[in-house]
């Protein structure tokens, strides 16, 4: 968001919304107790969500990216509904988060990823931009994968990403993420 161009009230009622989200999040993850509440995944997404949430924040995306980065990975891990969604944050954010979110009815991983990356560009820029920050992040644990085989279908899958997503290729975090599965892909030949 470029804060420049707005006035005090509007930045209130921007950092609200996303306050308003992060805690949303919180209260979908996490009980009154500060215990984590029993989700699909054990890994750390309330963290993964805030990083993409706020590295997109200070790159100067608009209200509707930052809120699908906080709330992407709802529908999968915290069964979420989406109705929910779109009832607290609007059609806009709901449309990202549904895009962004598996459909597990798909067995196969291979064609579950690419139906749902071709799904996020079907629903456009703003989805495109949240899962080339989610992927970005992601790629961070590559290196606590062992598994050769797995680590070449990780590049694979994110080398298709990278090919449908090539209408953001001017953003800046579809930048930042070609040159790290470039590093990735470098590193492992």
């Amino acid at each position: 968001m470029n804060t420049k161009d707005k006035s005090i009230e509007e930045l209130k009622r921007f950092y609200a919304e996303v306050a308003q989200a992060i805690w949303f999040l919180m209260n979908a993850c996490v009980n009154k107790e500060g215990d984590r509440k029993l989700l699909k995944t054990d890994k750390p997404f309330v963290m993964h969500s805030l990083t993409m949430a706020f590295k997109l924040l200070e790159q100067g995306y608009d209200k509707e990216v930052i809120l699908g980065a906080i709330l992407h990975d709802l529908l999968e891990d915290a069964q979420v509904e989406i109705q929910t969604i779109k009832e607290k944050f609007g059609d806009k954010v709901a449309r990202i988060v549904k895009a962004c979110s598996f459909d597990e009815s798909i067995e196969d991983k291979k064609e579950r990823y690419k139906e749902l990356f071709n799904r996020v560009k079907k629903e456009g820029r703003e989805a495109l931009i949240v899962k080339a920050s989610d992927i970005l992040d992601n790629s961070n644990y590559f290196h606590f994968v062992e598994n050769p085989r797995v680590q070449e279908q990780l590049l694979e899958k994110w080398s298709y990403f990278l090919d449908v997503a090539k209408d953001v290729s001017d953003e800046p975090i579809f930048q930042e993420l070609v040159n790290r599965i470039n590093l990735l892909t470098q590193k492992q030949n």
